[in-house]
Protein backbone atom coordinates (compact mmCIF):
# COMPACT_ATOMS: atom_id res chain seq x y z
CA UNK A 1 0.00 0.00 0.00
CA UNK A 2 1.58 3.20 -0.81
CA UNK A 3 0.85 6.52 1.41
CA UNK A 4 0.50 9.31 0.77
CA UNK A 5 3.05 11.89 3.20
CA UNK A 6 0.58 14.36 4.85
CA UNK A 7 1.97 18.01 4.46
CA UNK A 8 1.16 19.76 7.92
CA UNK A 9 0.00 23.54 7.42
CA UNK A 10 -2.59 25.42 5.99
CA UNK A 11 -3.89 23.73 2.88
CA UNK A 12 -1.67 25.19 -0.37
CA UNK A 13 -3.81 27.33 -2.96
CA UNK A 14 -2.86 27.38 -6.86
CA UNK A 15 -2.82 31.08 -7.60
CA UNK A 16 -4.70 31.72 -10.89
CA UNK A 17 -2.82 31.44 -14.29
CA UNK A 18 -0.64 34.50 -14.93
CA UNK A 19 1.35 35.60 -17.84
CA UNK A 20 4.37 32.91 -17.03
CA UNK A 21 1.74 30.22 -17.32
CA UNK A 22 -0.27 31.60 -20.79
CA UNK A 23 2.83 31.74 -22.56
CA UNK A 24 3.74 27.98 -21.48
CA UNK A 25 0.73 26.92 -22.68
CA UNK A 26 0.47 28.70 -25.75
CA UNK A 27 4.10 27.67 -26.59
CA UNK A 28 2.94 23.65 -25.64
CA UNK A 29 -0.05 23.87 -27.54
CA UNK A 30 1.54 25.64 -30.88
CA UNK A 31 5.17 24.46 -31.00
CA UNK A 32 4.19 20.44 -30.20
CA UNK A 33 0.27 20.54 -30.21
CA UNK A 34 0.45 19.67 -26.77
CA UNK A 35 -2.65 21.33 -24.40
CA UNK A 36 -2.86 20.77 -20.48
CA UNK A 37 -6.03 23.46 -19.60
CA UNK A 38 -5.30 24.67 -15.78
CA UNK A 39 -2.15 25.28 -15.82
CA UNK A 40 -0.51 26.94 -12.96
CA UNK A 41 2.79 27.08 -11.46
CA UNK A 42 4.67 27.51 -8.21
CA UNK A 43 7.81 28.47 -7.33
CA UNK A 44 10.53 25.81 -6.14
CA UNK A 45 13.76 28.10 -4.97
CA UNK A 46 14.77 29.82 -8.18
CA UNK A 47 12.62 27.70 -10.55
CA UNK A 48 8.83 27.42 -11.24
CA UNK A 49 6.98 24.28 -10.91
CA UNK A 50 4.28 24.10 -13.68
CA UNK A 51 1.54 21.80 -13.31
CA UNK A 52 -1.85 20.88 -14.54
CA UNK A 53 -4.59 18.02 -13.66
CA UNK A 54 -3.65 15.22 -15.57
CA UNK A 55 -5.55 14.32 -18.91
CA UNK A 56 -6.77 10.87 -19.85
CA UNK A 57 -4.05 9.91 -22.17
CA UNK A 58 -1.90 11.50 -19.89
CA UNK A 59 0.57 9.09 -20.84
CA UNK A 60 0.95 9.91 -24.25
CA UNK A 61 0.96 13.58 -23.24
CA UNK A 62 4.05 12.61 -20.67
CA UNK A 63 6.12 10.87 -24.02
CA UNK A 64 5.49 14.00 -26.14
CA UNK A 65 6.78 15.97 -23.84
CA UNK A 66 9.82 13.45 -22.68
CA UNK A 67 10.53 13.53 -26.41
CA UNK A 68 11.01 17.45 -26.54
CA UNK A 69 12.80 17.64 -23.77
CA UNK A 70 15.55 19.10 -25.31
CA UNK A 71 13.95 21.97 -26.50
CA UNK A 72 11.60 22.58 -23.79
CA UNK A 73 14.06 22.11 -20.80
CA UNK A 74 11.40 20.79 -18.93
CA UNK A 75 11.40 17.56 -17.88
CA UNK A 76 7.68 15.74 -17.09
CA UNK A 77 6.39 13.50 -14.06
CA UNK A 78 3.25 12.52 -12.68
CA UNK A 79 1.57 12.97 -9.13
CA UNK A 80 -0.70 13.34 -6.74
CA UNK A 81 0.82 16.48 -5.45
CA UNK A 82 -0.23 19.77 -6.60
CA UNK A 83 2.84 22.59 -7.19
CA UNK A 84 2.09 24.23 -4.67
CA UNK A 85 2.39 21.15 -2.45
CA UNK A 86 5.60 20.22 -3.35
CA UNK A 87 6.50 24.16 -3.28
CA UNK A 88 6.01 24.03 0.49
CA UNK A 89 8.81 21.27 0.88
CA UNK A 90 11.06 22.64 -1.66
CA UNK A 91 14.31 24.53 -1.08
CA UNK A 92 17.17 26.27 -2.83
CA UNK A 93 18.64 23.83 -6.15
CA UNK A 94 22.01 22.13 -4.93
CA UNK A 95 25.70 22.62 -6.59
CA UNK A 96 26.31 18.97 -6.78
CA UNK A 97 26.04 15.94 -4.83
CA UNK A 98 29.26 15.29 -2.41
CA UNK A 99 29.76 11.63 -3.90
CA UNK A 100 30.07 11.03 -7.86
CA UNK A 101 26.91 9.03 -9.51
CA UNK A 102 30.05 5.83 -9.17
CA UNK A 103 30.66 6.55 -5.73
CA UNK A 104 27.35 6.70 -4.81
CA UNK A 105 26.25 3.16 -6.38
CA UNK A 106 29.72 2.01 -4.60
CA UNK A 107 28.16 2.77 -0.75
CA UNK A 108 24.66 1.21 -2.06
CA UNK A 109 26.25 -1.92 -2.86
CA UNK A 110 28.96 -2.09 0.51
CA UNK A 111 26.37 -1.01 2.62
CA UNK A 112 23.80 -3.99 1.44
CA UNK A 113 26.30 -6.68 1.83
CA UNK A 114 27.31 -5.26 4.86
CA UNK A 115 23.98 -5.73 6.05
CA UNK A 116 23.30 -9.06 4.85
CA UNK A 117 26.24 -9.90 6.38
CA UNK A 118 24.94 -8.79 9.75
CA UNK A 119 21.51 -10.36 9.62
CA UNK A 120 23.06 -13.50 8.18
CA UNK A 121 21.39 -13.76 5.39
CA UNK A 122 21.97 -13.99 1.39
CA UNK A 123 25.37 -14.36 2.24
CA UNK A 124 25.56 -16.79 -1.22
CA UNK A 125 23.74 -14.22 -3.25
CA UNK A 126 26.32 -14.41 -6.12
CA UNK A 127 25.20 -17.88 -5.92
CA UNK A 128 21.58 -17.51 -5.74
CA UNK A 129 21.01 -14.96 -8.44
CA UNK A 130 21.86 -17.05 -11.53
CA UNK A 131 19.08 -19.40 -10.46
CA UNK A 132 16.45 -17.28 -10.54
CA UNK A 133 13.68 -17.17 -13.76
CA UNK A 134 13.15 -13.49 -13.97
CA UNK A 135 9.60 -12.76 -14.14
CA UNK A 136 9.33 -8.88 -14.69
CA UNK A 137 6.74 -6.76 -13.41
CA UNK A 138 4.84 -5.40 -16.09
CA UNK A 139 2.38 -2.64 -14.59
CA UNK A 140 2.87 0.66 -12.33
CA UNK A 141 2.59 0.70 -8.74
CA UNK A 142 1.68 4.48 -9.36
CA UNK A 143 -1.46 3.42 -11.87
CA UNK A 144 -2.37 0.84 -9.78
CA UNK A 145 -2.41 2.77 -6.05
CA UNK A 146 -2.21 6.93 -6.96
CA UNK A 147 -3.52 7.92 -10.23
CA UNK A 148 -7.04 9.36 -9.99
CA UNK A 149 -8.95 12.11 -11.13
CA UNK A 150 -6.70 14.59 -8.83
CA UNK A 151 -3.37 13.17 -10.19
CA UNK A 152 -1.27 16.09 -11.83
CA UNK A 153 1.40 16.34 -15.22
CA UNK A 154 3.81 18.56 -13.90
CA UNK A 155 6.87 20.48 -16.19
CA UNK A 156 10.29 21.66 -13.93
CA UNK A 157 13.38 22.49 -15.34
CA UNK A 158 15.78 19.25 -15.09
CA UNK A 159 18.28 17.73 -16.73
CA UNK A 160 17.60 14.73 -18.95
CA UNK A 161 15.38 11.45 -17.12
CA UNK A 162 14.61 14.18 -14.56
CA UNK A 163 17.77 12.96 -12.32
CA UNK A 164 18.08 16.38 -10.60
CA UNK A 165 14.29 16.58 -9.43
CA UNK A 166 15.46 16.19 -5.81
CA UNK A 167 17.71 18.67 -5.64
CA UNK A 168 15.24 21.64 -5.99
CA UNK A 169 11.92 19.71 -5.09
CA UNK A 170 13.16 17.66 -1.88
CA UNK A 171 11.63 15.14 -3.14
CA UNK A 172 11.41 12.17 -2.18
CA UNK A 173 11.50 13.53 1.19
CA UNK A 174 12.87 10.22 2.49
CA UNK A 175 16.34 9.74 3.66
CA UNK A 176 16.51 6.45 5.34
CA UNK A 177 18.67 3.62 3.93
CA UNK A 178 21.53 1.09 4.49
CA UNK A 179 23.90 3.63 5.17
CA UNK A 180 26.65 3.48 8.07
CA UNK A 181 27.71 5.87 10.96
CA UNK A 182 29.35 7.86 8.46
CA UNK A 183 26.37 8.36 6.01
CA UNK A 184 23.12 7.89 8.02
CA UNK A 185 20.88 10.12 6.09
CA UNK A 186 20.22 9.68 2.26
CA UNK A 187 20.16 13.56 0.84
CA UNK A 188 18.61 15.04 -2.17
CA UNK A 189 21.93 15.22 -3.90
CA UNK A 190 22.10 11.23 -2.99
CA UNK A 191 18.70 10.53 -4.82
CA UNK A 192 20.25 12.56 -7.40
CA UNK A 193 23.22 10.99 -8.06
CA UNK A 194 22.03 7.51 -7.85
CA UNK A 195 19.36 8.32 -10.29
CA UNK A 196 21.88 9.73 -12.72
CA UNK A 197 23.61 6.55 -12.26
CA UNK A 198 20.62 4.27 -13.39
CA UNK A 199 19.84 6.58 -15.87
CA UNK A 200 23.34 6.42 -17.69
CA UNK A 201 23.93 2.56 -16.96
CA UNK A 202 20.17 1.99 -17.86
CA UNK A 203 17.88 4.46 -19.79
CA UNK A 204 16.00 5.19 -16.18
CA UNK A 205 13.73 8.27 -16.41
CA UNK A 206 11.32 9.68 -13.33
CA UNK A 207 7.48 9.13 -14.35
CA UNK A 208 6.01 9.67 -11.13
CA UNK A 209 7.56 11.47 -7.53
CA UNK A 210 5.74 12.58 -4.50
CA UNK A 211 7.17 13.25 -1.13
CA UNK A 212 7.58 9.04 -0.22
CA UNK A 213 7.55 7.37 -4.03
CA UNK A 214 8.92 7.64 -6.87
CA UNK A 215 8.40 5.14 -10.64
CA UNK A 216 10.54 5.33 -13.38
CA UNK A 217 10.17 3.75 -16.88
CA UNK A 218 13.51 1.99 -17.85
CA UNK A 219 14.35 1.67 -21.54
CA UNK A 220 17.81 -1.21 -20.74
CA UNK A 221 16.94 -2.58 -17.74
CA UNK A 222 19.71 -5.80 -16.67
CA UNK A 223 19.27 -9.20 -18.09
CA UNK A 224 22.51 -10.67 -16.85
CA UNK A 225 23.02 -12.52 -13.54
CA UNK A 226 25.81 -10.39 -12.88
CA UNK A 227 23.61 -7.03 -13.60
CA UNK A 228 20.90 -8.47 -11.90
CA UNK A 229 22.87 -9.45 -8.81
CA UNK A 230 24.81 -6.06 -8.38
CA UNK A 231 21.22 -3.89 -9.02
CA UNK A 232 18.97 -5.70 -6.37
CA UNK A 233 21.98 -4.83 -4.06
CA UNK A 234 21.80 -1.07 -5.23
CA UNK A 235 17.95 -1.29 -5.08
CA UNK A 236 17.81 -2.76 -1.84
CA UNK A 237 20.82 -0.74 0.10
CA UNK A 238 18.88 2.66 -1.55
CA UNK A 239 15.49 1.40 -0.30
CA UNK A 240 14.92 -1.30 2.47
CA UNK A 241 11.26 -0.67 2.52
CA UNK A 242 10.99 -2.83 -1.21
CA UNK A 243 10.75 -5.43 1.24
CA UNK A 244 7.46 -4.11 1.83
CA UNK A 245 6.44 -4.13 -1.72
CA UNK A 246 8.00 -6.82 -3.00
CA UNK A 247 9.18 -9.08 -0.10
CA UNK A 248 12.53 -10.80 -0.01
CA UNK A 249 15.79 -9.71 -1.96
CA UNK A 250 15.14 -12.55 -4.70
CA UNK A 251 11.90 -11.05 -5.38
CA UNK A 252 13.09 -7.62 -6.17
CA UNK A 253 15.38 -9.60 -8.63
CA UNK A 254 12.74 -11.28 -10.06
CA UNK A 255 10.57 -8.78 -10.33
CA UNK A 256 11.66 -5.54 -10.45
CA UNK A 257 15.50 -4.95 -11.39
CA UNK A 258 14.23 -6.78 -15.06
CA UNK A 259 11.24 -4.94 -15.47
CA UNK A 260 10.71 -1.60 -17.20
CA UNK A 261 9.50 0.13 -14.48
CA UNK A 262 11.14 0.67 -11.26
CA UNK A 263 9.11 2.03 -8.12
CA UNK A 264 10.72 3.18 -4.28
CA UNK A 265 8.63 3.68 -1.50
CA UNK A 266 9.76 4.89 1.91
CA UNK A 267 7.87 4.00 4.60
Amino acid sequence: MVRRRQVNGPEPVEPPAGEREHALMQRLLDTWGVFLPGLCSAPVGDLHLFGAPAPRDWHTVWEQLRDVHGETGLWPFVSPLRPAEFALHAGERAVASPLAPAQMIAQLRAATREDWLREAKWGNWSAVVPRLEPAPFTGSKFLESELNPTAWLLLLPAAAGGTDLPLPLRAPYANNWCGDASHPWLTSADHAAVWTSWRDRFGAEVLHLDHSSVEFVVHRPPITPAEISEVTEEQWAYCPDLGQVFGDPEWVARKQVPARRWYFWWD
